[in-house]
């Protein structure tokens, strides 16, 4: 199941996500095999993201009607919303509004039931 501590890390864990952000800031412009890798990088997390979506759906923790890339894409969102609030605007209710997202989004995709533990 995702886990909100994944998606936002809490204190030294935000080293490789704030060098990413920085680097999709000063690289989005320029062509080369620093923003290529980068983008490589930034896929396969969107892709991560929508495979666990879809594992969830097929495990019956998400209703089958969601959308994976859609959901994949609001958790991706919320991150680089936390990160902006928390280093731009040093807003020091940053991550508990981040974890709320990250809980809204998933209480919208679950399924009702729970389901039968194997």
């Amino acid at each position: 199941m995702l886990q909100v501590s994944k998606l936002i890390p809490a204190g030294k864990g935000l080293a490789p996500v704030l060098l990413k952000r920085a680097a999709t800031v000063e690289l989005d412009d320029r062509p080369g095999p620093a923003r290529d890798r980068l983008v490589a990088s930034q896929r396969d997390w969107l892709a991560t993201l929508s495979q666990a979506v879809r594992i969830a759906i097929e495990e019956g923790h998400f209703r089958r009607d969601v959308d994976a890339e859609q959901l994949a894409f609001e958790l991706y969102a919320i991150g680089h919303g936390y990160h902006t609030l928390t280093r731009l605007l040093r807003d020091a209710t940053a991550e508990k509004r981040a974890r709320q997202a990250f809980e809204h989004v998933l209480a919208a995709a679950r399924t009702s039931v729970s389901p039968v533990p194997r």
